[in-house]
Parts: structure tokens; C-alpha cells; sequence
């Protein structure tokens, strides 16, 4: 029987080296995906305890994967009862916690590479919108700023340090006048004001009045319990009639993922990963098993994810398009959490 290759810490000097290497290949261009997935894979089933588990659980040897389609993907609750670590025994630098209503339990993520989850996310950003350099950030997200452990807070604030905000993002309240403090402050700089937002403050914003000054927005999902959830097309007319001139998109993360999707046009409703993420579709009845009706629960490979767990299937569900995917909404079940808007 394979049994994974740790006993409470970082096994050996290997894995060490072993992750140093992966970690200097990141975002691995210029190797193929299945290449870089496999060699990430092969390290975590040695030295992520729950990963190696979960392998024995399914009876499946990593010496016997030899193909990006037959590598295991873990569940997402895990991260709300595990420890999904790659380095056991030592301390992480941070931990994210997802945003949660009374009574669930949020998901932690371990993160030992801070410097990772920078260059992810910056790179990510870039290939949609051009330079950080270039942006002036600013931030309306109310319920993850409270609790201090969001890494849609670390991302977007990082942001905005990068571009040159002394203080970080340009944290406003839902109303009218903030936006415009916020939007004069960016035209003074020369930059592109991008407003990075979570939805029942959005629609909060929205209803407090309109505007006609363009600037990008940027919807994170997440209505909190705090209205009925909308299909993504209802969430974008509506912010769509009150911002006339703004360019709107949204932006797939969660707290267990390390990289971000963007839509890529104005009111799209399609998500597209940098190439270090992948998305794949798995059966709803059998999860084991690939989807072959175009839609389904949707795993990610995300390969930043190098001291946690790579291969992840989410509880969303979606459907493959021509450019990438697009979120059907919760499976069954599932926890209604932040990035949750039905597109029905």
C-alpha cells in the first residue's frame, strides 16, 4: 500500500530542495501544464499529510500517475477541518480565513510564501489590466475589511502599495460622495481609478445614486445574507444603470486558492486563469469522474497553492465556455459563501 512520505514535518532535506525548485520555476512558463502539475503533484503527496491521506483513502499510488487527468483533487471542506499543509512542523507566515455568516465554519489557509501569493496575484491582474503602476485602487469591502484575516484585503491593499499608495487602498463607504473623494484622488494622480467591491455594498453604492465618470469595477460576489442572490447579469445591469460609464467585470478567488479568474470584457460572465490555473469539470454523481455534458462541479489546479494543496474540487458549479468557464452557482448542499452568485 502507498503510504506518503512525512512524519509530522518536512521529511528531508529533499522535499526541500524538491519545493525550492518549484518554487524558483514559478509561474513555470515555458514547460508544459501537465509537466508542472505533475511535478507539483508528486511533491505534495509526499509532503502534505492530509493530501497523502486522501490519496491512500482513493487507493491511488502517485507512483502509477503519469497523466494531469489522472491526478486526485481534494475537497474544499477540508480546509475548514484540516490543517492542508506541505510543511509540517513549521509555523506559517499568514493564515486566511474565509468570510463566513453565523455559524459556519470558515476554511484557513496556511500560507508560508507570502512573496508567492503576491507575485500570483499581481501577475494575474496584469494580463487582464496592465501594470499595477498604472491603477489607483480603491476599496469597498466592508465585511471581509472587519475581520482581518481576508486575502482579498491582503491582495487588493498590496495592490495599491505596489502603485504607490502610501496607506493602501482607498477604503470608501458605500455612498456617493466617497466614490467621488475617491475618483478625484485617482484623476489627480493620472492613474486608472479600479474599485474592487463586494456585492451588498455595491448595490448599497448603487442605490445611493448614479455617476457618470468612468472607472473600472471590479464585483468580488458576496452578498452576505444580506438580500436574495442575484444572477450575475440582474447584479451587472443593475450597477450597469447606476454607473453608466464604468467598465464592469468580476473576479473568481477564494480563501483557498492563491490565484484569481477575471472576466475579460465588460459584462461577460465568462472567468479566465492565468495559465498556472486550470479548470476542469467533474460528474455531480460521481466525483471521481470527469463531466461529459460540458458542465459540472468545477476543480482547479492552481499552482501557486505550493505549500497547501494544488488540485482543489470547489462546490461550485459551472460550465465550460468558449474562453473559459462560467459559475452556475452552489452545488447542493454547499455553504453559501463570498464568491457565491447564480448565473441561472
Amino acid at each position: 500500500m502507498y503510504q506518503p512520505d512525512y512524519d509530522g514535518r518536512v521529511a528531508d532535506e529533499g522535499l526541500a530542495a524538491e519545493r525550492a525548485s518549484l518554487r524558483a520555476q514559478f509561474p513555470f512558463e515555458g514547460q508544459p501544464f501537465e509537466d508542472a502539475a505533475l511535478k507539483v503533484f508528486r511533491y505534495q503527496a509526499r509532503a502534505n499529510p492530509v493530501y497523502g491521506r486522501w490519496l491512500i483513502l482513493l487507493r491511488r499510488s502517485p507512483e502509477t500517475i503519469e497523466r494531469l487527468a489522472d491526478i486526485p483533487f481534494l475537497p474544499i471542506q477540508f480546509f475548514k477541518t484540516q490543517t492542508v499543509w506541505c510543511l509540517p512542523g513549521r509555523s506559517a507566515s499568514q493564515i486566511f480565513c474565509s468570510s463566513r455568516t453565523t455559524g459556519q465554519v470558515p476554511s484557513r489557509h496556511l500560507v508560508h510564501d507570502l512573496g508567492l501569493y503576491t507575485e500570483s496575484a499581481r501577475l494575474g491582474f496584469e494580463r487582464v489590466f496592465g501594470p499595477l503602476s498604472g491603477c489607483y485602487f480603491i476599496s469597498l469591502l466592508p465585511s471581509y475589511s472587519q475581520t482581518g484575516e481576508s486575502s482579498l484585503v491582503h491582495m487588493v491593499h498590496g495592490f495599491a502599495q505596489a502603485a504607490g499608495q502610501r496607506e493602501g487602498a482607498h477604503r470608501i463607504e458605500p455612498t456617493i460622495a466617497d466614490l467621488e473623494i475617491a475618483l478625484a484622488a485617482a484623476q489627480v494622480q493620472g492613474k486608472q481609478p479600479a474599485l474592487f467591491g463586494v456585492t451588498h455594498a455595491l448595490l448599497a453604492l448603487a442605490k445611493a445614486g448614479s455617476l457618470s465618470t468612468p472607472f473600472l469595477l471590479i464585483e468580488t460576489g458576496g452578498m452576505k445574507g444580506r438580500g436574495p442572490e442575484l444572477t450575475r447579469a440582474e447584479l451587472h445591469l443593475r450597477l450597469q444603470e447606476a454607473f453608466l460609464a464604468a467598465d464592469i467585470r468580476s473576479e473568481y478567488g477564494m480563501t483557498e486558492l492563491l490565484s484569481q479568474g477575471y472576466t475579460q470584457a465588460s459584462g461577460s460572465e465568462s472567468f479566465v486563469f492565468p495559465p498556472w490555473v486550470q479548470a476542469t469539470l467533474r460528474d455531480v454523481y460521481e466525483p471521481l469522474a470527469p463531466s461529459q455534458r460540458g458542465r459540472g462541479g468545477l476543480n482547479l489546479i492552481d499552482l501557486a497553492n505550493l505549500d497547501s494543496c494544488a488540485f482543489i474540487a470547489t462546490e461550485d458549479q459551472a460550465e465550460a465556455t468558449e474562453s473559459g468557464f462560467r459559475i452556475l452557482g452552489r452545488l447542493d448542499q454547499a455553504e453559501i459563501r463570498g464568491c457565491n452568485l447564480l448565473s441561472l
